[in-house]
């Protein structure tokens, strides 16, 4: 439990969020049940793509990242960095890279050209998704850990999770607050729902477009106690970028899920 003002404060703040989103999901849920949230047909554009196109997506992305994240890493140890600065560094390279690969995806291939990228109008949409986001998030994060320690299977954090835990250099952390709630939501939404989710929605069924994307995008992760948790944030924002159209709505609803981590986890909280 929390011990001090602030994060008890913080604490509260997360309950209300949480139950907020709980009443978002039954208001949901109770409209779809009438019927009116069957009215409005999902915005999202069909798009014309191979499989070709997915493999070229997936290796440019990956060629960038794992180009970009070795080269850096090269160049920092060269001049005497480590530690936890490394790591950040590193970490900021690899989402940068990968970035790259996507943009080069839009601009040299014909497929690309009808790339989506974000447009207004998604400050409401992306609070909602954030919102109805956090309930079973919380409630898979619960009883998967509870899985995890009866199998006795260790739960390791994710790094950067254990780096904002210890990190108090102000400089490298807010490098490491820019990288979790603007450069990871931008990347990894560009890639994973404006991408692969797109791309395979028109090559297979809704929802195996919807699982296999979310899957994919737990597993780049690299972490088993927080995989579960984050296949459903995968699942949740490709169906509010299939509903809106707008890849800027999973974006923000994105960001606002990886500050409120980073608050959750500076204030002490066991996310």
């Amino acid at each position: 439990m929390p011990t001090t003002l602030a994060a008890q404060l913080i604490a509260g703040l997360e309950l209300l969020l949480t139950l907020a989103g709980l009443w978002l999901l039954w208001n949901l849920f109770a409209r779809r049940k009438e019927g009116a949230a069957t009215a409005t047909p999902p915005a999202l554009l069909p798009w014309k793509t191979t499989g070709l196109d997915i493999a070229i997506l997936v290796w440019l992305v990956l060629s960038g990242g794992i180009l970009l994240q070795v080269s850096a890493m090269a160049a920092l140890r060269g001049i005497g960095l480590e530690g936890p600065g490394l790591m950040v560094m590193v970490g900021a390279f690899f989402q940068c890279g990968m970035l790259a690969g996507c943009i080069a995806f839009t601009r040299f291939t014909a497929t690309g050209k009808s790339y989506d990228f974000p447009r207004k109008g998604f400050v409401r949409a992306g609070l909602f998704t954030f919102l109805v986001s956090l309930p079973p998030v919380f409630a898979v994060g619960l009883t998967w850990q509870a899985l995890m320690r009866w199998l006795e299977v260790p739960i390791d954090q994710q790094e950067m999770i254990m780096l904002f835990r210890d990190t108090s250099n102000l400089p490298l952390l807010s490098l490491m607050i820019a990288l979790a709630s603007l450069i990871a939501p931008l990347t990894e939404e560009l890639i994973f729902r404006a991408g692969l989710f797109r791309m395979l929605h028109g090559q297979v069924s809704r929802w195996s477009a919807i699982l296999l994307s979310a899957a994919l995008f737990g597993v780049i992760h690299g972490n088993l106690a927080s995989f579960p948790q984050l296949v459903v944030l995968g699942i949740i924002w490709a169906i509010a970028y299939e509903r809106t159209g707008n890849i800027a709505v999973p974006m923000f609803a994105h960001a606002l899920f990886n500050l409120n981590t980073v608050i959750l986890v500076m204030s002490g909280i066991d996310t």
